[in-house]
């Protein structure tokens, strides 16, 4: 998890949780019952200790995303991606997600994310993986 880009760490530590109370003899309805409960619940636990909403974060960036323009990738695009795979090994990650890379580059439509994930796997094979960007060289 993260607030505002720095990352929490967060240990399972709440005596309160149970397995969703489901109607088995019916999965169809099992199913729905157990996901929506499960994830109003870790909403309400994300909530609590970080005092953020994902639910409410995720709407306000779709919005914001919504109003920019987008951009299909190209080979000039790479040192930016190289930039910020660079920073992200220096903070200790070994992975972006292609997802994060394509908003950092306004990629954001299907078209252009299909761009992007060719584009890495052009011209960074060795780092790039179906939605997954290696920031470490594979030895």
């Amino acid at each position: 998890m993260q607030r505002g880009g720095a990352a929490l760490s967060v240990e399972a530590r709440r005596s309160d949780l149970r397995p969703a109370e489901c109607d088995y003899d019916r999965p169809e309805r099992a199913l729905t019952a157990c996901t929506v409960s499960r994830s109003l619940k870790a909403e309400q636990i994300i909530r609590d200790i970080t005092g953020i909403s994902e639910i409410e974060y995720e709407t306000r960036k779709a919005a914001r995303l919504g109003q920019r323009t987008t951009h299909r990738p190209v080979p000039e695009d790479l040192a930016t991606i190289d930039e910020h795979a660079a920073a992200a090994r220096e903070r200790g990650a070994d992975f972006i997600s292609v997802r994060r890379l394509a908003e950092l580059l306004d990629a954001t439509t299907l078209d252009t994310f299909a761009a992007l994930s060719e584009l890495l796997a052009i011209h960074r094979p060795d780092s790039y993986e179906p939605s997954v960007y290696r920031t470490r060289t594979v030895p």
